[in-house]
């Protein structure tokens, strides 16, 4: 009787956990069609990324989609003038003019956030990569996001890439990178030198475009 009732429960209790599974993935798949649709702050977004996480208060992809909903929330973009400048922040100048004497002045977009939406999607990614601490995409948007955030005083992102280099080379775990088995040279790639052999690029160009130094 005991056994029977044993097995009873635990048919019961895998057809919630099959069950609860069915509904993140149904979300998941919502938020994927949301965000194609609208982009990742969008009309919407941010009801299917709470009813989500209803169903599915564990999963990491919930509190990467909060993340990259507060992160954009939280962008604004305005246009800044360097002079002497050919770069900034990693980027090309997006418009050029002359001064009086006939010299080019650089003018770039620079990229602000708010700081209550930007402590709001810090938090989510940090959830994020506790919960799956083996994803580098939660671990390289973090780092990108922080680099974006601090602008040329990347402390913050640098600590991160820091610690990332040091769990590498003490234990060399099994990274995953979008869910797939991570290439080998992923995280050497962090730290590869640019033309200058103090300064490294870290292996986020297509994300933040930026150089920090190590």
């Amino acid at each position: 009787m005991k056994r029977k009732l044993f097995l009873t429960l635990l048919s019961v209790l895998s057809c919630i956990a099959v069950s609860a599974q069915q509904d993140a993935e149904y979300w998941f798949k919502r938020y994927q069609t949301q965000v194609r649709n609208l982009g990742p702050a969008g009309v919407g977004v941010e009801t299917i990324i709470d009813r989500w996480e209803e169903v599915a208060p564990e999963d990491p992809r919930v509190f990467h989609a909060r993340f990259a909903f507060a992160l954009t929330k939280g962008q604004s973009s305005n246009i800044v003038c360097k002079a002497g400048r050919t770069r900034y922040l990693g980027k090309r100048p997006c418009l050029t003019l002359k001064d009086s004497l006939g010299r080019d002045v650089n003018y770039f977009e620079e990229v602000s956030y708010d700081d209550t939406f930007f402590a709001l999607a810090l938090k989510s990614i940090d959830k994020a990569c506790q919960l799956d601490p083996l994803e580098l995409r939660y671990e390289f948007e973090r780092i990108a996001a922080l680099s974006s955030y601090e602008k040329e005083s990347p402390d913050l992102a640098l600590a991160q890439i820091r610690a990332l280099l040091a769990r590498e080379t003490a234990s060399h775990p099994d990274w995953k990178l979008d869910g797939e088995p991570a290439p080998e040279d992923t995280i050497s790639a962090v730290r590869r030198p640019t033309s200058t052999s103090t300064r490294y690029r870290p292996n986020l160009q297509a994300v933040t475009g930026t150089i920090l130094p190590l």
